[in-house]
């Protein structure tokens, strides 16, 4: 690919799955294009996850709970399992809400146990 420019390496840096290698292909003319306009934009490019005032990840997993094995269910049963979990829970004195327990869905609306 024929960007290879001051811009397209920063670019690259900090979005490093950008590829445009498809569409020059298709259109060649279009590196020209490109190479300007990534210059361009490039200049006030800084990687976001570098700024001081970026959220930093809470990597303190101390604060979550991973169940597996649970029964693979549908939406409307896991309302029930959720009850039960808040049930057994309690009565260990761990007090939690049905709200904070995320259970995703697959594509057929089951959850993966």
């Amino acid at each position: 690919m024929d960007l290879e420019c001051e811009g397209w390496r920063k670019t690259l840096d900090i979005f490093p799955d950008m590829d445009f290698i498809k569409e020059l292909e298709e259109k060649p003319e279009l590196s020209k294009f490109l190479k300007g306009a990534i210059n361009l934009k490039s200049i006030n490019l800084e990687n976001p996850l570098e700024r001081l005032d970026c959220p930093k990840l809470d990597s303190d997993f101390s604060k979550f709970i991973v169940m597996t094995g649970l029964p693979i269910c549908d939406e409307v049963k896991s309302l029930k399992l959720k009850a039960l979990l808040v049930k057994l829970f309690s009565k260990h004195n761990f007090e939690i809400s049905d709200a904070v327990i995320d259970m995703p869905f697959n594509e057929e609306g089951k959850t993966s146990g």
